[in-house]
């Protein structure tokens, strides 16, 4: 019972509801990109203030742009190979809109850096527990990469105590 009870997704959107940081919560899957930003906008008036997309898929990049507030931030920390280009007009979705973006390649430590100081600042209003999914032991840092790559799957822990 304690194994299947380990591997269970959390119900990240339940958790995150109501929470200061989370005051609007959407599927992705179950809406297009109009109508994420059309929902968004509704919800702020005027666009997130960060988005922070770990995604790993191109086209929520250009999402992420239109989501955001004029000065803004988008972190894109889930683009770590290249799988192939988007549309993006440089004028329009980042130099009118005056958007910063910080980018994580992780390639090294120190790649990791702004988007960390970024979190950091921001650690007393952000409940960021609440985005782990899945919590292993580090036995089964096989199964938990293979786990990290399935739809449904925020994040990750490695956690060498469970």
């Amino acid at each position: 019972m304690r194994e299947a009870r380990r591997h269970r997704p959390l119900p990240l959107a339940a958790r995150a509801r109501g929470r200061a940081w989370a005051t609007l919560t959407l599927n992705a899957d179950e809406l297009g990109e109009d109508e994420l930003v059309a929902r968004v906008r509704q919800h702020t008036g005027r666009g997130s203030d960060v988005v922070h997309d770990c995604t790993g898929v191109p086209q929520t990049f250009a999402t992420s742009l239109r989501i955001v507030r004029p000065g803004g931030v988008v972190v894109e920390a889930g683009a770590f190979v290249d799988l192939g280009p988007i549309e993006v007009n440089p004028n329009r979705d980042i130099c009118t809109t005056n958007v910063t973006i910080i980018g994580v390649g992780g390639e090294t430590a120190t790649s990791y850096a702004p988007a960390m100081e970024l979190l950091a600042r921001n650690r007393m209003r952000l409940s960021l527990d609440s985005i782990v999914t899945h919590r292993m032991p580090l036995e089964e840092a096989s199964e938990a990469i293979g786990l990290a790559q399935r739809n449904g799957t925020m994040k990750v822990v490695l956690d060498p105590a469970a």
